[in-house]
């Protein structure tokens, strides 16, 4: 994901779920789910095109991402897309246990490879976080969940964000009275 930010790769590399069929695993451990807009064959296609899926284990007992989104003041992002402009982010996230069971989980945020937030609790389980850019004049980030119960793992795809210098960080770097 860092080589996709830095321009060294065309595309992010999105998480999938798998299963290793040579040792016997059960195929419906593993899951990618995916967040299609149209049942359509074209729906699936382009839902993983663009990444708006994740990755769960735990058959019966899985966890299932019912929220994950960052939001600018003007804008919103999920998994794969690209919040634009934004210097504070405000992101919410919610896990629920596919089979309506309670579950002790641990949910992670992670950004560009640090985890930011750690909340531990029963599903249903809510995340709020609210990410603010300090001092930096342009960047890109990015921001994605991992999760897991007991019976269950999660990994999102992640949500990426840009911004440009504002310029009322111009303003305040170019003019001196805000130190009188």
């Amino acid at each position: 994901l860092v080589e996709y930010l830095n321009g060294e790769r065309r595309h992010p590399m999105w998480a999938l779920g798998c299963v290793d069929y040579d040792s016997g695993s059960d195929l419906s451990a593993v899951l990618t789910v995916l967040g299609v807009r149209q049942a359509t064959r074209a729906g699936l296609l382009e839902a993983m095109r663009m990444g708006r899926m994740y990755a769960v284990s735990g058959g019966d007992q899985r966890l299932q991402l019912e929220l994950f989104r960052a939001a600018g003041e003007d804008a919103s992002a999920e998994s794969g897309e690209t919040l634009v402009g934004a210097r504070r982010i405000r992101l919410a996230a919610r896990l629920i246990s596919a089979n309506g069971s309670s579950q002790q989980v641990r949910l992670q945020l992670i950004r560009a490879g640090t985890i930011v937030k750690e909340v531990r609790g029963t599903t249903p389980l809510d995340m709020r976080y609210v990410w603010q850019v300090e001092g930096e004049e342009s960047g890109k980030t990015y921001f994605r969940l991992m999760a897991q119960s007991a019976d269950s793992r999660l990994v999102s795809n992640p949500i990426f964000a840009q911004w440009e210098r504002s310029e009322e960080h111009t303003s305040e770097l170019q003019s001196p009275d805000h130190l009188v």
